[in-house]
């Protein structure tokens, strides 16, 4: 798993949706995707806040891969 080091400084919304797809593709039960749960790891990888994360395009990002829209 990548932490704060691997994060990128600048970072936006099709980073939000590469690393969304990629939880996915790892997901080893079906709350892994839950949306906090989600936030929380975001939050810790890329050293964000949820207020940054929502601002760069996690709820379009996550309504792309979990909600198929």
């Amino acid at each position: 798993m990548s932490g704060p080091a691997d994060a990128p400084r600048r970072f936006g919304y099709h980073l939000l949706l590469e690393r969304l797809q990629r939880y996915r593709a790892e997901a080893a039960d079906p709350g892994a995707m839950d949306r906090r749960r989600v936030l929380a790891r975001l939050e810790a990888e890329l050293d964000a806040d949820v207020e940054v994360l929502l601002q760069r395009g996690f709820d379009k990002a996550y309504r792309r891969v979990v909600e198929g829209v």
